[in-house]
Parts: C-alpha cells; structure tokens; sequence
C-alpha cells in the first residue's frame, strides 16, 4: 500500500486516510446527526461565539492605522479557550472571530487574559488585498515582561509560524490601554520580520524557533 501513495511516509498515510474517508462521504453528508459525538462540543463552543456577538458581550474596537482589531469579551467567557496557532489559545472559536472582523491582527482581551495574533492569511501571498506585514513579537514580548508585577512572563511565536501568537502563562496586571498602547507602538515602528512576497532564501535567514522548519515545508509564498 505504501508504494501505491508514491512518496514519502507522510504521504502514504495521507492517502491511507483518504482511501479509509472516502467511502464514509455520503453517510457523513446525509447524516451528520449521527456523528455528532465528533463534533457537537466545537459546534457549541462556536454557536456561543456567535452569541458573544451577537448579544454585544464581545465588542470589536478597530485600529485602523496598525490594521489591528481589539475584542473585549465582557464577562466569564462561555468556553474554557479554543486553539490559535501551534500553542496560544482563545476564549472565542476563530471561525466565528474571524467572520466577525477582516482585519489581519486580532487581540483579544478576557479579563486580564491577553491573546494577539497575526492570521494565518499574513504567512501567505495573499493576493485579495495587501495585508500588514508581521513584526518580531519577541522584543514586546519582553518589554511586557518586565512591566509585569505578578510574575507573568510573556510569549511570542516566531514571525513565521503559521499563526503567530502573543501571550502570558498567568493573569496579567498590566491594563488594557496600556497593552493596546504597547502592541500598538511595536506594530507601528518595528521592523517588519516576515514578508511573504520575499524570496525563501531572505526569509529563511530571518526565522528562528518552531516556525523555521515548518515554514519551509509547508509552503509560505503559496497565493491566497
């Protein structure tokens, strides 16, 4: 079976998965209801997201100049965090975030929880329009660090994960405006640190950490 899918390991067991999936579609699209062990947990999760919204207890302030949208959730989120990139995490599913806002940079504040992240749509050549380019989170990372006064230590991605993410492990004590006022400043004066029009080889030489060796197999350059 394995020289059948022609390639690699990694390849053999996608087309393993295919072969075992594709005669499940029909079952799968005419009864989805009977599969809902699958994915009745996420689909609550993202109909409370829609609901955040839609009741005005997650409110989107745009900052337009750094292509940037703040979401304040009012409130104990309903749903403990949803992923957002390889590590960070969010308390609103992203396909109902992102359906809410088209802007490329997302910070999202619970409480004293603070998530930004660059979109994936920002890793690609994405050709609808021009997105703002990705600025090196690490610098801020520290800068915020070094505010703290509870002992929350601050992470960043690196400019080339998929998604790129910037958070803390604990409660911060730093106040919204000053967060928003921090990212702010650091989006409008960094430099830029990953530009996917760019030739691989420029942007190989700039990334370090886990989105190097992803980024390079994955297929950053690919349009949009």
């Amino acid at each position: 079976m394995a020289s059948s899918a022609g390639g690699s390991g990694a390849n053999s067991l996608t087309a393993l998965s295919y072969e075992a999936l594709l005669p499940l579609v029909p079952e799968l699209l005419e009864h989805p209801e009977r599969h809902r062990g699958l994915y009745g947990e996420e689909e609550e999760g993202l109909i409370a997201s829609h609901a955040l919204f839609d009741s005005g207890r997650a409110v989107i302030r745009d900052l337009a100049e750094v292509d940037l949208a703040v979401v304040t959730l009012e409130g104990p989120p309903p749903v403990s965090g949803f992923p957002i990139g390889h590590r960070a995490s969010i308390a609103l599913h992203p396909m109902a975030l992102h359906s809410a806002t088209s802007r490329p940079r997302v910070l999202v504040i619970s409480g004293g929880r603070f998530t930004y992240h660059d979109r994936y749509e920002t890793w690609v050549t994405y050709r609808s329009r021009r997105l703002a380019l990705r600025r090196d989170l690490a610098p801020l990372a520290a800068m915020l660090s070094e505010q703290e006064r509870g002992g929350a230590v601050w992470r960043a991605d690196p400019p080339g994960a998929l998604v790129a993410a910037l958070d803390h492990d604990q409660e911060s004590t730093l106040g919204p405006e000053r967060v928003i006022d921090a990212l702010r400043e650091h989006l409008l004066n960094a430099p830029v640190a990953w530009d996917p029009f760019v030739g691989a080889t420029r942007r190989r030489s700039r990334l370090s950490g886990p989105g190097a060796s992803r980024s390079g197999t994955s297929g950053p350059g690919r349009s949009r």
